[in-house]
């Protein structure tokens, strides 16, 4: 067996032409957060500390959080994060989260958004703050926001809600979308959908900085028209029908979101190539149950641990097919006892993105570079490779950059075996 370990790391070590160094700049052993955007190519990271509290932490109070305030000897304030951020108006995105990241629960603004079916007839979406107390989402520019969408398991809650913002969320500079099983890295998201489960508490939590001013609808997409179309809605060349009563937003299942101005910078989140294509609906009939392919979700990419030393991802190389939708599970075994991401930036950015999902939450995002899955825990990736090529994925926890931006793949994880390739057949 353990002849067999060493082949399967020599093996994926020689695909990535990694070669080992005695020494690790910057490996972790425990889960590094890397935030969407956060590097120069294919989704390489920057060191975030160890493995997230998933229940997050007690924040500030609701009072100014963008004033200053004393932290490790030093002060965290918007004016300072424009500073960093910021050249002449125009922030960098993964700039604005690096300021805040380490001390993020200290500084962010806690909002829930829980659904509460009242009747067949009328929805709600219930919005509080940290204390329970009734809130809005009226944002502060510049300042952290911590948002958590709960689907209860109790008669508040008769099936699958959503809440969908493709404005607002191209207005904000994204740090992660965590669940149970992990995190979802993206530039940007469109919605996100979380199940019910009778008895059990089911939610998404969401980080972000609200940066770009303005008023912005927030709503459950199940039922309305035009509901879905992410791309037109933001290009302003479609208008979802919110009061229409089939839907959940004419239900009442709708609200608004206002990112205040006067902070004197803004972001621009990148056009996804394959944002508007079709093949991103449920409907389409790549998505036909005799047509995708699931070899993979049957067949699941694992991202193992021989020993503390030795990694790999197994299998080592997919196979797949241009044009055809391709359901592929990733999944961390329990025996594990770390954290892994599973990063494939350019393969997902040159493939036309369905969904992410888990056991509780489905995410919308045409963006999505990276996943982070917790011990015991798997993510299913809808994906539909557009041509034929051969693309890179490794784990980048604790892997560190080349002065051109691209990762060294002989630092961290992926120096310890967890690299490999997506190969899809023309």
């Amino acid at each position: 067996m353990r002849i067999m370990m060493a082949i399967v790391f020599a093996l994926t070590l020689t695909l990535s032409g990694c070669l080992p160094q005695p020494d690790r700049p910057g490996d972790h052993d425990g889960a590094v957060v890397v935030d969407a955007g956060g590097s120069a190519v294919d989704g390489a990271p920057v060191p975030d500390g160890d493995v997230p509290d998933l229940d997050g932490a007690l924040s500030m109070s609701d009072g100014a959080r963008d004033a200053a305030a004393t932290v490790d000897g030093g002060t965290l304030s918007v004016a300072a994060m424009l500073t960093s951020a910021c050249t002449a108006g125009v922030c960098t995105p993964s700039k604005v989260v690096a300021y805040w990241r380490n001390e993020w629960d200290n500084y962010a603004v806690r909002r829930t958004i829980e659904f509460n079916d009242v009747s067949a007839a009328e929805h709600r979406l219930v919005i509080t703050d940290e204390a329970g107390r009734p809130a809005t989402l009226e944002l502060e520019p510049g300042v952290p926001v911590t948002l958590t969408i709960i689907n209860p398991g109790d008669t508040g809650s008769t099936g699958k809600h959503d809440i969908t913002a493709p404005e607002l969320f191209r207005a904000v500079a994204w740090r992660r979308a965590r669940t149970l099983a992990g995190e979802y890295r993206a530039a940007h998201f469109d919605s996100f959908h979380v199940r019910r489960r009778s008895g059990s508490e089911l939610s998404v939590t969401l980080e972000f900085v609200p940066m770009n001013a303005g008023t912005f609808d927030v709503y459950c997409q199940l039922g309305v028209p035009s509901g879905n179309a992410y791309e037109a809605i933001v290009a302003g060349t479609v208008e979802p029908d919110l009061l229409a009563t089939a839907g959940h937003a004419g239900k009442g299942a709708r609200t608004t979101a206002t990112i205040r101005g006067g902070l004197g910078g803004t972001i621009t989140q990148p056009l996804a190539a394959l944002g508007a294509d079709p093949r991103r609906a449920e409907t389409n009939p790549v998505w036909a149950t005799a047509v995708r392919d699931e070899t993979y979700r049957a067949s699941p990419v694992r991202l193992y641990e021989f020993t503390d030393e030795e990694y790999a991802f197994l299998p080592v190389n997919l196979a797949l097919r241009a044009n055809v939708g391709s359901v592929i599970r990733v999944s961390n075994p329990s025996d594990n006892l770390r954290a892994h991401v599973y990063s494939a930036a350019t393969f997902l950015a040159e493939s036309v993105i369905r969904k992410a999902q888990d056991d509780d939450v489905e995410v919308d995002s045409s963006t999505l570079t990276s996943v982070q899955l917790t011990v015991g825990a798997w993510m299913d990736l809808f994906v539909v490779p557009s041509r034929g090529a051969t693309y890179g994925s490794y784990c980048d926890i604790g892997v560190q950059l080349n002065p051109d931006g691209t990762p060294r793949l002989n630092t961290g994880h992926a120096l310890r075996g967890m690299v490999g390739t997506l190969t899809v057949a023309p």
